[in-house]
């Protein structure tokens, strides 16, 4: 799944990897940069998602734990 949203805060994407998604399209984009996305997204192995989105995980909740302190 990629996300394609307006919020392109470091904060969004995460919560955007957080919540499952395999890429991070911030609008205004054009068509190539989304196929550009759609074609890294499908290149990548489920160990290199899997790697990514916990990474992700992890920088969320590092900046959650900033926000509440």
């Amino acid at each position: 799944m990629i996300m394609c949203t307006v919020k392109a805060r470091p904060q969004d994407i995460a919560q955007g990897w957080e919540l499952g998604c395999d890429g991070y399209v911030s609008k205004p984009f054009g068509p190539r940069e989304l196929a550009d996305e759609a074609r890294s997204v499908m290149s990548r192995s489920p160990e290199e998602r899997v790697a990514i989105q916990r990474a992700a995980r992890a920088e969320w909740r590092t900046m959650a734990a900033r926000l509440t302190t």
